[in-house]
């Protein structure tokens, strides 16, 4: 059975990114050829976001990479090994899960 994994938010605030994970993930999609427009960094707030896909790997590698340093001020990012190409991000107040379903979820091609 094919495995993906996707990184997701496991505490009550909402999924952010720290500075240093906005920087290296630039830096690794620079580095791949890839477009960085998904990685921002609001100074004024100082919150990151991520604007791609949960699975999308620089995301993942940034993730595995900086453990506890990735997630923003109100963040535990984590990655979660998921088993199905369908999947959605069940958010409870910032807390996230991951759920399986249909065709109208997110599909990892």
């Amino acid at each position: 059975m094919k495995s993906y994994e996707v990184v997701i938010n496991r505490c009550y605030g909402g999924f952010s990114l720290s500075q240093e994970a906005i920087v290296l993930g630039i830096e690794l999609a620079e580095a791949r050829g890839c477009e960085n427009e998904n990685w921002v960094w609001d100074a004024e707030y100082k919150y990151g976001e991520f604007t791609g896909p949960r699975h999308d790997p620089i995301l993942v590698e940034v993730v595995k990479r900086l453990g506890e340093r990735a997630s923003g001020s109100c963040a535990k990012l984590v990655v979660e090994t998921i088993y199905t190409s369908v999947y959605k991000i069940n958010d409870h107040d910032g807390m996230e899960s991951v759920k399986y379903g249909d065709d109208s979820w997110v599909i990892i091609t």
